[in-house]
């Protein structure tokens, strides 16, 4: 999937979705639209990313996915949302897919009392989600695969690392 940035003419508003083919979207759009509507931009990603603009944009926002234009989007880089990096201490760690998947479900309250933790999901961030609450962040968040929650999970979870007999230490 790609997420895409749509503009109504030269400097009108900007639809900010996802799609398989973003260019028989635009022309899906057009046909609904008054302006002559162009792929600003496109980015590799899924949910993810989609919400994580969403929310970078909020204070541009006109409705639905639609936001009054700025140069940031043309420019702007998401965070690598499913590639692991160096993490600094917690204080001041910056917000990583697993804090985008818990906020885009409703937040730490509404993710607790769905999986009837307390302060597990706190953890989620520095863990990794296990494994067992997976189906209920996809019904939270229709949309979301497996896929992404396990990039998401690679992000903070250690790979095993494989003894000399092949087994996982």
């Amino acid at each position: 999937m790609s997420v895409y940035f749509i503009q109504a003419g030269e400097q009108g508003p900007v639809k900010n979705g996802l799609a398989t083919d973003v260019e028989r979207r635009c022309a899906d759009l057009q046909t609904a639209h008054y302006q002559r509507l162009r792929v600003l931009r496109t980015l590799a990603g899924g949910h993810l990313v989609e919400r994580w603009l969403h929310q970078r944009f909020k204070l541009l926002k006109i409705r639905g996915e639609w936001f009054r234009f700025s140069l940031e989007m043309i420019e702007i880089c998401p965070p690598a949302l499913a590639s692991p990096a160096p993490r600094p201490k917690r204080a001041c760690r910056e917000k990583g897919a697993i804090d985008l998947i818990i906020e885009a479900a409703g937040g730490l309250k509404v993710v607790a009392e769905k999986t009837g933790l307390k302060d597990g999901v706190r953890k989620w961030p520095e863990i990794g989600i296990p494994d067992r609450y997976w189906a209920i962040l996809i019904e939270l968040l229709p949309g979301l695969t497996a896929e992404e929650l396990y990039a998401a999970n690679l992000v903070v979870r250690k790979p095993a690392v494989a003894t000399e007999a092949g087994e996982a230490a």
